[in-house]
């Protein structure tokens, strides 16, 4: 039987292709990053609210990551967010805006 789709009689190549490159995909996908040498468990990100201004510091302290103050929360925790990102930090937020 003839069908109206005039791809349909290379679907069977096309599959093939397409299953070839989903496993060149897979071969050549990035793998997970190795963590680095600054990335500690024991090391989190802290924002605290002090006098109206923000201060975002990493406990225990690091000599990369120096306490750093803003005048808006969320000036502070963007920083704080790239920090943990970066690093796998977790993030403790003891702030009121936080609740």
């Amino acid at each position: 039987m003839e069908t109206k789709n005039p791809h349909a009689s290379g679907a069977g190549a096309s599959k093939v292709l397409f299953e070839t490159n989903a496993k060149e995909a897979t071969a050549t996908r990035a793998k997970k990053p190795v963590l680095s040498a600054f990335t500690d468990p024991r090391h989190r990100v802290v924002i605290r609210d002090i006098g109206g201004m923000f201060q975002v510091t990493v406990e225990p302290e690091h000599p990369a990551h120096t306490p750093e103050t803003y005048a808006t929360y969320k000036q502070a925790r963007g920083y704080a967010g790239g920090l943990r990102m970066v690093n796998r930090w977790p993030l403790q937020d003891e702030t009121e805006a936080s609740l």
